[in-house]
């Protein structure tokens, strides 16, 4: 499993609403005063380059498109839709792996759990556990051959940046070293990923019942949902007033909307 990431910049998920904000309004800033159609048509591609965020990409293209506001707006709800149904998938198979975890289930029970989850599954079971247990004998041999920072780098970041796929399969090597080491040998292999995954993993380490990780995990999910939802929505909206060339005072007043 290759452990190569893309530099990300932003991420409309974990980034404050704050922050979020600060990006547009700059952005605007540095187009000028004589913002119009020609230089966004040559400015925001070049942005969209610069910046992995799927969400802020999507904007950015929007605003170089044709479309009438109306057709911008519905474009960029459907893209928000999209997103927070992609995030909604990926916390639930976290979600799905921490409780196995803290049950102590067989790592078979969670993968049946884990491809439920999807309409029409990205891989087979056969074939996710022949990638967990690859992943698994790489790991026993980094550490059998005592090198411990490759052995840690068979995951790479753990977190809902991965494709459902991806995470799937690292989730489900996790269940089976835990099986193996104990719960306490998995946050070796977790040095990098998000925070909500990284803060409730810490929860079942230390022995946490699942019932009270359950709560906390469906609740801190809930509320980053809602909080991404709120930042796509004034990013939206920011990115409207930039596409009409609104000056920078106005976006932000947009910008003030959605701040206390």
């Amino acid at each position: 499993m290759s452990t190569d990431e893309t530099p990300r910049e932003l991420d409309i998920l974990e980034m404050p609403l704050e922050g979020l904000a600060a990006y547009w309004l700059s952005l605007r800033k540095l187009l000028g005063d004589k913002v119009n159609r020609k230089v966004l048509a040559r400015s925001l591609p070049e942005e969209a380059e610069r910046t992995s965020e799927p969400f802020v990409r999507h904007l950015l293209d929007l605003c170089c498109a044709s479309f009438d506001d109306a057709q911008f707006l519905t474009l960029a709800q459907a893209k928000r839709d999209t997103v927070l149904r992609d995030l909604h998938l990926k916390f639930d198979l976290m979600r799905d792996a921490l409780l196995s975890i803290a049950a102590g289930e067989n790592p078979r029970q969670l993968l049946v759990t884990m491809m439920t989850r999807f309409s029409v599954p990205p891989l087979t079971e056969a074939k996710a556990t022949q990638l967990a247990v690859d992943t698994v004998k790489s790991a026993q041999s980094a550490i059998a051959e005592n090198k411990p920072e490759q052995a840690a780098g068979v995951l790479g970041r753990v977190d809902h940046r991965d494709s459902a796929d991806r995470l799937l399969v690292k989730l489900l090597f996790l269940a089976y070293w835990a099986r193996r080491e104990g719960r306490h040998a998995i946050p070796a292999f977790v040095m990098a990923g998000g925070r909500f995954f990284k803060e409730s993993l810490s929860l079942v380490v230390d022995g946490f019942e699942p019932p009270y990780v359950k709560r906390r995990v469906e609740f801190q999910a809930g509320e980053m949902l809602e909080d991404a939802r709120r930042k796509m929505d004034m990013a939206t909206q920011l990115a409207l007033a930039l596409r009409r060339e609104l000056p920078y005072e106005d976006l932000y007043r947009v910008a003030k909307s959605y701040l206390l």
